[in-house]
């Protein structure tokens, strides 16, 4: 499982959990998919709910991680 935190330009957060599954591709490197939730929110994100997939890579050799998310956000009506 993992936690990331989604910063927008105003500082306010968007913060999901993900879970997912990888496999190995190469020396270092990783590729995998899953499925993410909204567990919280800051600002214009407070109240937020949402879920969608999830799919990425990291190459630790080269320091580098990428991830794509799909899915759909709802905002808490104020």
């Amino acid at each position: 499982m993992n936690t990331e935190i989604l910063t927008d330009a105003h500082g306010d957060t968007l913060t999901i959990v993900s879970q997912d599954v990888s496999c190995p591709t190469g020396p270092g490197q990783f590729n995998g998919t899953g499925a993410w939730t909204v567990s919280g929110g800051t600002g214009r994100f407070a109240g937020a709910t949402g879920q969608g997939s999830a799919s990425g890579g990291a190459d630790f050799s080269a320091g580098t991680f990428t991830m794509s998310l799909n899915g759909t956000v709802q905002f808490a009506h104020s």
